[in-house]
């Protein structure tokens, strides 16, 4: 067996026997995934507001139509 596989193959079999850190690893992402997905799973139209700060004495002409949703 050559030394990398060898290492490979101990690293393996210690991380397979640490459960905190397979938890960690693998199981805790999968639950922050289904944790976030049903609380943000009904958000279909994000929306987001565009404000304008106009100083005083701006002639309306100059700042165009505006539109609001």
């Amino acid at each position: 067996m050559t030394p990398l596989r060898a290492l490979v193959r101990a690293e393996a079999v210690i991380f397979l026997r640490d459960k905190v850190s397979l938890f960690f690893t693998f199981l805790f992402p999968v639950i922050f995934i289904l944790i976030f997905g049903f609380l943000m799973g009904d958000i279909d139209d994000p929306s987001a507001t565009l404000g304008l700060h106009v100083s005083t004495g701006t002639p309306a002409e100059e700042l165009g139509q505006t539109h609001t949703h």
